[in-house]
């Protein structure tokens, strides 16, 4: 028997730039909402697509991606969206609704510490004339150290 099949709609709303925090609730905080103007047909849409708008954003890369099940809160499910699997779970959850969330989880540099006595370089704190006990610092100068 042939049916035909059901057209899918959808619309992304992503929000980036901020992060996840728990304070008695889960929360994605200090970050930017941006709605797609495209509607998404479901059955031409993958992984790699996503992937691309998200990188768009102005993004080297990412940790992952996570969307809010639309059917649920923000706080009671939130599921992965990394792989082309975990769209097709998200077809099916949002299956009758127009609009699902997608947050993006950004990935934490690891900064590069720099011993700057190994470069030859020195490093001055130079302090407000009324040292309220504060270290403010209103200026770091680089000497070159000389032997």
């Amino acid at each position: 028997m042939h049916r035909p099949s059901e057209d899918q709609e959808l619309k992304l709303r992503f929000n980036h730039g901020g992060r996840f925090v728990t304070f008695h609730v889960r929360l994605y905080v200090e970050g930017c909402v941006h709605e797609m103007e495209d509607i998404f047909d479901v059955d031409m849409l993958c992984y790699e697509d996503i992937k691309k708008l998200v990188l768009n954003f102005g993004y080297l890369k990412f940790k992952c991606l996570w969307y809010q099940h639309p059917k649920y809160s923000f706080q009671r499910r939130l599921k992965p969206l990394n792989r082309d699997g975990e769209l097709l779970e998200l077809v099916a959850d949002a299956r009758g609704c127009n609009v699902v969330y997608v947050f993006v989880e950004h990935e934490v540099d690891i900064p590069e510490v720099v011993d700057f006595c190994d470069e030859g370089l020195l490093v001055e704190e130079l302090r407000d004339e009324e040292d309220d006990g504060y270290s403010d610092v209103e200026e770091v100068v680089m000497e070159e150290v000389r032997s």
